[in-house]
């Protein structure tokens, strides 16, 4: 689904063509994994379709062969992106499938554009998985079991992965990204909406109430040049 939610996003709202946008990241893969570079750039040029090029890698390693469910249908299915949810204010936005009970672990990367657009991503880096070495890839263990009397679950359908991010503005304007590495998605609603304007100073001490570990990074939109930071409970 992250190729397709990238490239959806930048059909919709961006300038530049998938190859100069994926240009960096097929660049640095070259210097470390050739197989992977060869995947990132036939998605660049191609989009998310392009995965088909390589099912016969996916299904080798995740396939009925190696005990796998995968099928080759199942990667010809074209996920569907889903609106982000907003508070009552539009003052907060979040991304979808989180479990609010969840606990978050992931990376952030953030940006904002000198239009003042912003992006915000979270993405977990795993170390345990199955690998896939023709492709340069490891696919996490993300799955649900299929179990006796219970209808399997279709493939594309979102696991309640936790995504604690979230566009934060004032007045219906969007200002900024914030995201946490750690922290349940409960608290992390709790502390932005007790902070909801991105500013530094108030969405500071709350973030200081979630206890060590905590992170955020933010970008937001100001008078002047946008900033950034970076706070760590």
């Amino acid at each position: 689904m992250l190729p397709a939610a990238l490239f959806s996003a930048l059909a919709t709202f961006g300038t530049a063509t998938q190859s100069a946008v994926s240009g960096g990241a097929v660049a640095m893969a070259r210097e470390l994994s050739p197989e992977r570079a060869r995947v990132l750039d036939r998605l660049a040029r191609l989009g998310p379709r392009g995965f088909l090029e390589f099912t016969e890698a996916l299904m080798a390693a995740t396939g009925k062969m190696t005990g796998g469910l995968l099928t080759a249908e199942d990667l010809t299915l074209v996920p569907t992106i889903e609106a982000c949810t907003r508070d009552a204010e539009a003052t907060l936005a979040f991304a979808p499938w989180s479990d609010e009970d969840a606990e978050a672990r992931s990376e952030i990367v953030t940006a904002i554009d000198g239009r003042g657009t912003v992006a915000i991503a979270a993405y977990e880096v795993h170390e345990i998985g199955v690998p896939i070495p023709e492709l340069g890839l490891l696919a996490p263990g993300y799955a649900a079991p299929v179990r006796r009397g219970e209808r399997r679950i279709a493939p594309g359908v979102p696991c309640g992965i936790p995504a604690a991010i979230a566009l934060v503005g004032e007045g219906g304007v969007v200002q900024g990204g914030v995201g946490f590495t750690l922290g349940r998605i409960r608290d992390v609603r709790a502390t932005l909406a007790r902070a909801p304007a991105a500013l530094e100073p108030s969405l500071r001490a709350e973030l200081q109430a979630l206890g060590k570990g905590a992170a955020v990074a933010t970008l937001q939109v100001g008078k002047g040049d946008p900033q950034s930071w970076v706070l760590r409970a």
